[in-house]
């Protein structure tokens, strides 16, 4: 289940007067829009006003229909980013309206946001439960944009934005989401959490792309895939180590022998290494150039299915006849009466016939559990150490 997502209500409503100046109209009204050099239908009205100072600027949003403008205090922009203290550089020297910016609509709560806290206007701000986890990505793609990461994190902490997102029982995009979100603002312990989950839980499709690579996000942001390339590439290494294990029991199943208890009878090592080798090729774990690391499967997948076959794959068998009974597939009253009715009465378990399977699992999960963190780069290329040892 997603996290709970806010209502589609805005941040907050905006007054219906100007909320610094004393007078009962706005400081300052849109000039005629052949004014703009934007087209006549997109910018309608100021909706409030954020500086009743002489540094007035107008910022609106772009958009189709009835779209929001904004004045803001230059002085205030400036001092908070220097991405905008470039940018009021560049332009003239005008005051007010003629002077403007045009941002993008899609991200136009994220940024009202940012504007009242570089305005130090606190009143009416956002709850916990007022922000979805979208609106949090939006929030941490403008201040990395604009370089305000310093003013919005004291507030993540103080209006405590952040608690009730935990990364439990999300979607793959929901973390993809929060990596971004927490290695935007440093929550390095969460974000090292939510990296891992996606390295083990991930499956390719038919095109070998993940899930979360599927174009659903807004902003396809280069420091985010960054993050999902590094995801990758540790998810693409860690399964490279697990068929290099797997690989290294088929040849110890073709080097095995005979059964342990009667060394007569081989058919305790034909029937596993049949089976396994099987298994192998569904999950692309093997192929005829060996091991190899292009399985479509999630680690978690793959780990589950040698944890069945180490389960699954007959431990006891008959040495009155020929063949492999499989004893852990019958029931409780089938398995009294092919002991006795086959001299089964006083089988032995063969757990040195399947101890390869048994130390197999136990690599694999040495493996994932020494797996680095996608976070730690100086960590990249250790994987699969507990393979070798």
């Amino acid at each position: 289940m997603a996290p709970p997502r806010a209502q589609s209500t805005p941040i907050w409503t905006p007054e219906p007067t100007p909320i610094m100046s004393p007078e009962p109209t706005p400081i300052m009204t849109p000039e005629p829009e052949s004014t703009f050099t934007t087209p006549a239908n997109e910018i309608k009205i100021i909706d409030f006003t954020l500086s009743g100072d002489d540094d007035a600027v107008g910022i609106y949003f772009k958009g189709t229909g009835h779209r929001l403008g904004v004045v803001v205090s230059r002085a205030s922009m400036c001092e908070a980013s220097t991405v905008w203290r470039e940018w009021f550089n560049q332009t003239t020297t005008t005051k007010g309206p003629s002077q403007y910016m045009l941002l993008d609509q899609s991200t136009k709560n994220a940024l009202l946001l940012i504007l009242r806290l570089v305005h130090y206007r606190h009143e009416g701000l956002p709850t916990m439960a007022d922000l979805s986890l979208d609106d949090l990505r939006d929030l941490a793609f403008l201040s990395n944009k604009y370089k305000v990461v310093h003013v919005v994190k004291p507030f993540l902490v103080h209006r405590d934005w952040t608690s009730i997102y935990k990364p439990n029982n999300w979607t793959l995009r929901d973390h993809r989401a929060w990596l971004y979100i927490t290695q935007t603002f440093g929550y390095m312990e969460s974000q090292d959490i939510s990296a891992r989950y996606l390295v083990t839980s991930i499956s390719l499709d038919e095109n070998r792309l993940a899930g979360f690579q599927s174009g659903e996000m807004k902003h396809e942001i280069e420091q985010e895939m960054d993050l999902v390339n590094r995801i990758l590439k540790v998810r693409a290494q860690t399964i490279a180590a697990i068929a290099k294990a797997c690989h290294q029991m088929v040849i110890d199943l073709q080097d095995g022998g005979n059964c342990a208890i009667n060394q007569q009878n081989p058919s305790c090592n034909i029937t596993t290494l049949g089976s396994f080798v099987q298994w192998l090729i569904k999950m692309g774990l093997y192929t005829s150039d060996g091991p190899s690391e292009t399985s479509r499967f999630s680690i978690d997948h793959l780990q589950a299915g040698i944890r069945d076959f180490d389960r699954s794959y007959p431990k006891y068998v008959s040495h009155n006849y020929d063949g492999v009974v499989e004893y852990c597939n019958m029931t409780w009253r089938r398995r009294v009466m092919d002991a006795w009715e086959l001299g089964m009465a006083f089988a032995q378990p063969h757990t040195d016939c399947t101890r390869a399977a048994d130390d197999l699992l136990d690599k694999v999960t040495a493996i994932i559990a020494d797996m680095p963190s996608p976070m730690r780069e100086m960590e990249m290329g250790n994987v699969g150490g507990a393979a070798e040892s």
